[in-house]
């Protein structure tokens, strides 16, 4: 998770969507 936040400062702006994709996948991925 460090390493996301990380990648998420670094991100320009329109990244920031795909990144934010990316960890709801995981949730979801945990979750279900």
């Amino acid at each position: 998770s460090i390493g996301f936040f990380i990648i998420k400062n670094r991100a320009p702006k329109w990244e920031l969507c795909e990144v934010k994709i990316f960890m709801i996948n995981n949730v979801l991925k945990i979750n279900f």
